[in-house]
């Protein structure tokens, strides 16, 4: 078991209180449901992540190391641009090009977990 049963509850408990019993929904899985639950959802992120064109990856990628989308910012878009040796207007185009792809697939539930996989994806792979 990946997680103590008491615990489990505690944080089951927990959620309830917050949100409420109509909010929160409890549901025992097999590790075999989540496995699949997991490479249903890779499968659909490289699916969508296929749709992003190599220059639209590679500005998101360096937007997210580099700080672009934290609070506050670690970058500006300006100072992207300088540093991808882009135009601002073209940075700023490929991560709205590339954010529209994602939050698309992600409004039409083509992908769930997304944003972890998501992000894992841009600072791992190439």
């Amino acid at each position: 078991m990946l997680i103590e049963k008491n615990r489990l509850k505690e944080f089951a408990h927990t959620l309830t209180r917050i949100y409420g019993k109509n909010n929160v929904h409890v549901k025992k899985l097999k590790t075999i449901d989540i496995v699949e639950r997991v490479y249903l959802s890779i499968g659909n992120l490289e699916k969508c992540l296929r749709t992003l064109t190599e220059r639209e990856v590679k500005t998101l990628r360096y937007a997210l190391k580099s700080g672009y989308f934290d609070i506050p910012r670690k970058i500006t878009l300006n100072r992207l641009s300088i540093e991808l040796g882009l135009s601002k207007a073209t940075v700023e185009t490929h991560l709205r090009k590339a954010l529209k792809k994602i939050l698309e697939n992600i409004s039409n539930k083509t992908i769930s977990a997304c944003p972890i996989l998501l992000s894992l994806y841009l600072l791992c792979y190439n």
